[in-house]
């Protein structure tokens, strides 16, 4: 049988039966065996060029920080988790009506100046959460933002913002006392990183927030001065902070 399988190899094969000993199979170098090639392929179409980086949102809409759209990180899971709670504010907040009744200091503000404060937070959450925990700002480097493993408490603080800037419609049905509990994120005064962690949010928003264009140039103002005043007063009620 070998013989007659040494009758029909090919030259190659021949001359690699010939040089090696006898009784034993050399393994043909790979570049000597006879394997046909295939066609050369044709050349790569040029790959296209990426798109240029988005400008990452500053705190209501602003275009400030380049890179924080790249800022997710540890914030994935807190912002999945609150999202249905931000989704049944958004609801509330464009619900049609009569306006809401607020309690505390927020109903030291009219309801529309109350909506229109609550509205640009709700909208804006995700981008005011990043700009609080920014670990690395461009902007405003003095003002003292949050540990971004602290994401969590922060959202919760703002998340108690808005329902109380947003006010209740319907405190009397059952549904929305319903609402009202799931949406409540107060502050637990028995837990001291908390406590401190909502008073560092609503001092760094006191301070962050815009409602003239003079106050940063070439930058549109986040809200009406009203608004700010009703978001800034209401964030120090929240985070139970100084306003000094």
């Amino acid at each position: 049988a070998v013989a007659a399988a040494l009758a029909v190899a090919s030259p190659t094969q021949e001359r690699m039966a010939v040089s090696a000993p006898q009784g034993e199979f050399a393994p043909p170098p790979l570049m000597s065996m006879d394997i046909p090639t295939a066609a050369p392929a044709a050349p790569a179409a040029p790959a296209e060029e990426p798109p240029p980086l988005a400008l990452g949102m500053d705190m209501f809409g602003g275009m400030d920080n380049p890179w924080a759209t790249l800022i997710s990180d540890s914030l994935d899971k807190t912002i999945e988790k609150h999202e249905p709670r931000w989704e049944m504010l958004e609801l509330l907040a464009g619900a049609v009506g009569s306006l809401p009744s607020a309690g505390s200091v927020a109903s030291l503000w009219p309801a529309e100046v109350r909506m229109e404060a609550a509205r640009k937070l709700i909208k804006n959450h995700v981008a005011v959460l990043k700009d609080i925990t920014n670990p690395s700002p461009s902007t405003q480097r003095e003002l003292t933002r949050v540990p971004r493993a602290d994401g969590e408490d922060v959202d919760r603080f703002l998340l108690e913002l808005a329902r109380r800037l947003l006010g209740s419609r319907a405190h009397g049905l059952p549904e929305a006392r319903a609402a009202d509990l799931l949406l409540k994120a107060p502050l637990d005064v028995a837990n001291r990183k908390q406590c401190d962690t909502y008073s560092a949010s609503a001092r760094y928003l006191s301070r962050r927030i815009q409602s003239q264009p003079e106050q940063k140039k070439g930058r549109v103002p986040d809200m009406s001065e009203a608004a700010a005043e009703a978001f800034k007063a209401v964030a120090f009620e929240v985070g139970e902070a100084d306003p000094k």
